[in-house]
């Protein structure tokens, strides 16, 4: 319960990593409608859509990051609470039961056939 509350409390989940195939925190932040800023690796790539989800920039572009930052920052209230609602849609497009169960079934089809 507390790291849904961290994530929550939190206006945007920076995540520096460059070597790690997730990281998991990007979909725990994005499943809490953190917006997440990161490098474009991992699970990045596909939950992360720039002014969708949060920012991923080319790695290690510290100047593209820190502008992603920024960028956020810059955002009015409206435009913020917005990219929250779309992280969330975001998150639940990929993340949520729902999709998991569609892609067993997809996979599962495709390999019957």
């Amino acid at each position: 319960d507390s790291l849904i509350k961290a994530y929550n409390a939190s206006n945007i989940f920076l995540s520096p990593s460059i070597d790690d195939a997730g990281p998991s925190m990007v979909n725990q932040s994005i499943m809490c409608g953190t917006p997440v800023i990161c490098f474009n690796i991992g699970t990045a790539i596909d939950v992360i859509s720039n002014g969708i989800s949060g920012y991923k920039v080319p790695v290690k572009d510290d100047n593209a990051f820190a502008n992603s930052i920024e960028t956020i920052y810059q955002l009015t209230r409206i435009q913020y609470d917005q990219l929250r609602k779309t992280t969330r849609e975001m998150a639940l497009k990929h993340n949520s039961l729902e999709s998991f169960a569609n892609m067993i079934e997809s996979t599962y089809n495709r390999l019957s056939n």
